[in-house]
């Protein structure tokens, strides 16, 4: 039973990043057919906002190893869990913010990014 623990132990970190990723996609999926204009394809949506998949997901990965949320050895309950959670999802929505305006995004972008990091957050 020891050895399936530190099995799980030693693979959490993927499993957990992995489906870190899926949520992340399906955020980003979920807003770009709220987002997109009905003239533009769901395919233009998704080519015209991709800095904005790439950048939150690298700052998100940042923020969880920083956060160390992917340690269940570490978690000491779920609202303490929950609350290291939900600060990480902000900083990275800050941090995702802030890259990018450094990268002169267009304006009209906020709403589709709000949206985002909302629905990355949920």
């Amino acid at each position: 039973m020891i050895a399936m623990a530190n099995k799980y132990e030693r693979h959490s970190p993927l499993i957990l990043g992995t489906l870190d990723v899926f949520c992340i996609l399906g955020a980003y999926c979920a807003t770009i057919e709220l987002k997109t204009p009905l003239t533009d394809t769901f395919l233009e949506g998704i080519i015209s906002n991709l800095p904005y998949l790439i950048v939150f997901t690298l700052i998100w990965f940042g923020a969880a190893f920083e956060r160390r949320l992917w340690r269940p050895n570490q978690i000491e309950s779920l609202v303490t869990y929950l609350t290291t959670v939900t600060k990480a999802a902000g900083d990275a929505a800050v941090f995702c913010v802030l890259v990018m305006v450094l990268l002169m995004r267009p304006i009209a972008d906020r709403e589709f990014l709000f949206y985002y990091c909302l629905g990355t957050l949920l």
